[in-house]
């Protein structure tokens, strides 16, 4: 990840002068230095990482010839989301699928309508820190990066796929992409110019309405169907959807869209979070143990 100097510098100095400050003030100087924002050159760098990722990780996207897309295709726009964290710049790209007049926001419980991610009951996550004292199992809290992309896009209303303008900071490498793709590839963007070129949206990126219920789907299928058989048997909640339990291993799952609390054997929790979630899409897995 790219790296703020300033933000580097200004860490040193203040871990070496910590006696002298206290600690709320070295907090709130490291808080207005993220603040300030990258260098325009390490903002860069995090956004062709992130398309990097969409592109070769992912399978986000697919290049398509947009004078040849019927009018009737959905086009968005896209929106980047940037950010420092102790001074590494971050960024994320999003579909601007605005939600349109008089459309509802039908979200609820844990069983969610069409196009909402539930979060789990206030006292689900009590009963499971009881559950691991009653129990004696260790917990874990895991945070799933790029979680919404193990699912696919769901296309439009008729299931036609929709279209999003490609990122500038994508198309000023475009011809290196070009000359690294398959023959067929070549063949069909060799005659369009780049800037007639949309992608194909393929994956399920942050900002689409459908996003979350996708995620959704696609976490419960691999949750309870995609685990192996002989190891794992997980059942949804009937009151809270967000637990997951596995009738074999005793272990509890909860998710809030893609920060998990688990309580399970410690071998199971190994497995789950460093072969089984990985294997299944997630980019990576940073947990905590409690």
């Amino acid at each position: 990840m790219p790296v703020n100097k300033d933000h580097v510098w200004f860490q040193k100095w203040l871990d070496e002068r910590k006696e002298y400050f206290q600690s709320e003030m070295v907090a709130n100087i490291m808080d207005y230095l993220d603040q300030i924002g990258a260098a325009e050159e390490e903002q860069k760098k995090a956004r062709k990482m992130e398309i990097k990722k969409l592109n070769e990780d992912f399978g986000a996207f697919t290049p398509r010839d947009g004078r040849l897309i019927p009018k009737e295709i959905t086009v968005f726009g896209h929106k980047w989301v940037d950010k420092v964290s102790e001074g590494i710049a971050k960024s994320r790209l999003t579909c601007q699928d605005f939600k349109r007049k008089g459309q509802d926001s039908d979200r609820n419980t844990s069983e969610a309508p069409s196009n909402f991610c539930p979060t789990p009951h206030g006292c689900s996550r009590k009963l499971l820190e009881v559950y691991s004292m009653a129990t004696g199992l260790p917990r874990v809290k895991a945070d799933l990066t790029s979680a919404f992309l193990i699912a696919n896009d769901q296309g439009d209303k008729t299931g036609q796929p929709v279209m999003m303008k490609p990122p500038k900071e994508w198309l000023e490498d475009y011809d290196d992409w070009y000359l690294l793709q398959p023959k067929e590839v070549q063949e069909e963007l060799k005659d369009v110019p780049k800037e007639h070129i949309l992608w194909q949206v393929d994956g399920n990126l942050y900002g689409r309405q459908s996003a979350a219920a996708q995620y959704r789907d696609r976490l419960e299928e691999i949750i309870t169907k995609e685990l192996p058989p002989e190891q794992y048997e997980f059942q949804r909640g009937a009151i809270d959807g967000c637990v997951y339990k596995c009738e074999k291993t005793g272990t509890v799952l909860i998710h809030h869209i893609d920060d998990f609390d688990i309580c399970g054997p410690q071998k199971v929790l190994n497995d789950l979070l460093m072969i089984q979630f990985p294997k299944n899409g997630f980019a990576y897995v940073h947990k905590l143990l409690l």
